[in-house]
């Protein structure tokens, strides 16, 4: 009995090692794609990212006052504290970074450069709210605002000329920057809202028939 048994345990084992090393082999296939698409997501969130702080700076820095018209205005009140929100958006960086090594080192300074800048402006920006800054003459309080559009100014050209390098690092990706709609020309809003309804009636009349 123990003689008949054992070529039949032994066939068996041979079966499940092969079965093992097949399952093996379809998951190193697998695995090398999967990683592939996660790298490929990691890039195309980080882009996003930056591609969002780097808008939000030109934002502020076309739809802000003059500073001519911020000196007078701060001369004639000693009581006016210029009110700049800090909006950035660092989630995606923050709790991801250990996973930014497949990013190469030049592009990955770049990157951490540019959230040095963005977390410069918060710290510039929090001085506005300090009980010092009450204090300071019009002139002090004034070169202050003029320290955080210079750090914005700095963090939106660093933005641009990273992303334009992730575009060309990843051209398989196909980045294109989002172009949000308060640098947007108003006719030009309109004419996209015409067509994306005309593409909106099209597919109701092909559903329709």
């Amino acid at each position: 009995m123990i003689v008949d048994k054992f070529p039949l345990s032994l066939i068996t084992a041979i079966l499940g090692f092969g079965i093992w090393n097949i399952q093996r082999f379809m998951e190193d296939r697998k695995n090398p794609n999967a990683k592939a698409l996660k790298q490929d997501n990691l890039v195309r969130a980080i882009y996003a990212e930056i591609d969002f702080n780097t808008t939000d700076m030109e934002i502020f820095l076309t739809k802000s006052p003059s500073l001519s018209v911020l000196r007078q205005a701060m001369a004639e009140r000693d009581d006016l504290i210029p009110h700049i929100t800090d909006a950035r958006h660092t989630w995606f960086y923050s709790s991801r970074i250990s996973e930014m090594h497949v990013i190469s080192d030049d592009l990955m300074s770049q990157i951490v450069q540019f959230y040095g800048l963005l977390e410069k402006i918060k710290m510039q920006v929090e001085g506005l709210n300090a009980k010092s800054y009450g204090t300071l003459s019009s002139a002090g309080r004034f070169k202050v605002v003029v320290l955080i559009r210079n750090t914005a100014e700095e963090a939106w050209l660093c933005g641009k000329e990273l992303l334009r390098e992730l575009e060309h690092a990843y051209t398989k990706l196909g980045l294109v920057r989002y172009q949000r709609p308060e640098l947007v020309e108003l006719e030009t809003l309109r004419t996209r809202m015409m067509a994306l309804e005309t593409r909106i009636e099209a597919v109701k009349t092909a559903s329709i028939r």
